[in-house]
């Protein structure tokens, strides 16, 4: 079964046999997709938003039963509000817990929602691939790896951190300690260590996330939140008197 990259490829090859001047700008103009981004797509550069995607669905009549869909759902901006609000991906990863029950009630219980809320997300998140309905299961998970489109603006992805500060605030209130970690450390460091303390943190973050994810007995949903900021800021003068 072939990928929907190789799918579109060979749509693309195939007008190009019938016709060699045939250019892939002229093939972009056809999906109704930015030609620059279909380029970036095809050479694995970029991946294409779930609009994109459903729009080369559409205009080359594709059976999805037939076509091996990429192993992640890109978010783009028409899916901001994903990334913009925290349940989405709470809601997410609720449905791989263990004892989860396919009942927008339960949900909203669970996830301290509205019922009305829950369904609207619900309704979103099949429409943009991330999970889907089965007869049998209820809801399931479609798709366990996003990515975030580098069109998205850093103000979609803030709000999320402001929602997640909100919880986290909450979460040290009213959850006992046994289920909560917090801690802190003030110390002076030299501002050119910060890219390799990213990186450290990023390897630490995903090799945490893939142990706390891995096996199949899991009942809750949690979120890790790291943070590193600085408490002493430079005036503009002496930030200036460097140049």
């Amino acid at each position: 079964m072939d990928s929907m990259i190789e799918t579109v490829k060979k749509a693309y090859a195939r007008k190009k046999e019938k016709n060699p001047n045939y250019s892939l700008r002229a093939f972009a103009n056809f999906l109704n997709i930015n030609p620059t981004s279909l380029s970036l797509y095809l050479n694995k550069k970029r991946e294409l938003s779930p609009t994109s995607i459903s729009k080369i669905i559409e205009k080359l009549q594709l059976n999805t039963t037939e076509v091996a869909q990429d192993n992640f759902v890109t978010l783009g901006v028409d899916e901001s509000e994903i990334i913009s609000d925290w349940y989405y991906f709470a809601l997410h990863s609720l449905i791989q817990t263990r004892d989860f029950k396919n009942d927008v009630d339960w949900i909203a219980n669970r996830l301290s929602l509205s019922p009305k809320i829950v369904s609207l997300a619900l309704d979103r998140l099949c429409q943009v691939g991330l999970i889907k309905e089965d007869e049998i299961r209820g809801y399931v998970i479609a798709v366990d790896n996003v990515r975030i489109h580098q069109d998205v603006p850093p103000s979609k992805a803030n709000k999320n951190q402001f929602q997640m500060l909100d919880l986290a605030e909450k979460s040290l209130e009213n959850d006992p300690a046994t289920l909560r970690h917090f801690s802190g450390m003030t110390f002076s460091t030299n501002p050119e260590k910060l890219i390799k303390a990213f990186q450290l943190i990023n390897r630490f973050r995903e090799k945490l996330a893939k142990f706390l994810d891995r096996g199949d007995n899991k009942t809750e949903v949690y979120r890790l939140n790291i943070q590193l900021f600085p408490l002493s800021h430079r005036t503009r003068e002496e930030g200036n008197s460097n140049l």
